[in-house]
């Protein structure tokens, strides 16, 4: 009986490579705008609330003025990473 090599693999970490946003139109207003871009090994998930919600796109829309800390993830929650906060 012979043994196999058993290989084991990291999960590779996303790198956000831009955060574009768009402030409110006006006072009162919820149209504000952020897209982040990011790459990966694989699926990836997106919050701009420190990490409580998950989404599977990068695009948020409907956001009123404020303060959103950025986060991405590979799906699974594995290797998270940040962005310097979106102040709209």
């Amino acid at each position: 009986v012979s043994a196999a090599d058993v290989i084991l693999t990291a999960p590779t970490a996303p790198t956000i490579s831009s955060v574009a946003d768009a402030n409110p139109s006006d006072c009162g207003v919820n149209d504000g705008t952020i897209t982040v871009t990011a790459s990966g090994s694989g699926s990836l998930e997106y919050s701009i609330d420190g990490g409580t919600v998950w989404q599977g796109t990068g695009a948020f829309t409907g956001l009123a003025a404020g303060t959103y800390p950025v986060r991405v993830r590979n799906v699974g929650g594995t290797c998270m990473v940040s962005a310097a906060d979106v102040i709209l």
